[in-house]
């Protein structure tokens, strides 16, 4: 557990009950439909210990989570939400809860995240960006240049550009490319999004990689 102030941030082996009042609401404002699984899935997931599961609190309250999946030895955790409430952001508690995430033995290896283009949708959806953009930049995280052709499934035959980031483990090692990346490109489509890799969805995923 990572304590600062009042907040306080866990790694839970399930969602409590009392959370989903204030988690759910932040789940679907934080990540658009094609974006996200059902908010049931998920919950299944982590109950089953698919994925882990940190949870931020302002005393009582949940203000906040992580999720990350881990994918295997020697291939870095998979991020694959965070979002806080927008009351709790000026007070860096995501910065409390990356440091929560990175420390944790799973992210040994480092950390890969997906993040939204600056350049597609409405006005409050390219400030949203931004700000992600922003803030994992302050943290450390880079660009994975040889994933530059990036894309994912987002409905029936949907394609979307996503920017994927690294940040590194311990000891840190530069963004992964060659073999490494399609490790890693291979477990986030058949772990992250459970694509069969003789679909055209993984082929997609995959042949984003450039080097």
């Amino acid at each position: 557990m990572t304590q600062g102030d009042s907040i306080t941030i866990r790694l839970q082996d399930a969602v409590a009950a009392a959370d989903v009042g204030a988690l759910q609401p932040l789940y679907d404002a934080a990540f658009p439909p094609h974006l996200r699984a059902p908010w049931e899935e998920l919950a299944a997931e982590i109950a089953d210990g698919a994925v882990l599961w940190w949870v931020v609190r302002d005393g009582a309250r949940a203000i906040g989570f992580a999720e990350g999946r881990p994918m295997g030895d020697g291939v870095p955790l998979f991020l694959e939400y965070i979002a806080i409430d927008p009351a709790g952001r000026s007070r860096g508690t995501g910065s409390q809860l990356m440091v929560a995430v990175t420390a944790d033995p799973v992210a040994l290896a480092g950390v890969i995240l997906e993040i939204g283009p600056l350049d597609e949708g409405d006005a409050e959806q390219r400030h949203e960006a931004a700000r992600r953009h922003a803030f994992y930049q302050r943290l450390g995280a880079v660009e994975v240049p040889c994933a530059a052709g990036y894309r994912v499934p987002g409905g029936p035959g949907a394609l979307h550009r996503l920017s994927l980031r690294w940040l590194p483990g311990r000891p840190a090692v530069g963004a992964p490319a060659g073999a490494r990346l399609r490790a890693i490109l291979h477990a986030i489509a058949t772990g992250g999004y459970g694509l069969d890799p003789a679909s055209s969805e993984y082929a997609a995923l995959t042949g984003g990689q450039t080097c």
